[in-house]
């Protein structure tokens, strides 16, 4: 499971590397259904999402969540 997880992290850094965005937005979706506190999948969703939209505000919420004390979050 494990072993899984960090394949499904480095699958989606050559996306977002390349542009992809719509790829790379399906890949953090999947990654965060399987795995909720995946910190890098909701960091993808808040990157590549408008923060004004309802997904974007979610996934920004994620990472507060996961991550209260880090200061880059604000």
């Amino acid at each position: 499971m494990c072993k899984l997880f960090l394949s499904l992290e480095k699958l989606n850094h050559q996306p977002i590397k390349n542009n992809y965005n719509t790829q790379a937005l399906s890949i953090a979706k999947d990654l965060t259904l399987k795995y909720p506190r995946s910190f890098y999948g909701w960091k993808v969703l808040a990157a590549l999402q408008t923060s004004d939209s309802e997904s974007g505000r979610e996934a920004k919420n994620r990472l507060k969540e996961l991550d209260p004390f880090n200061p880059d979050l604000g």
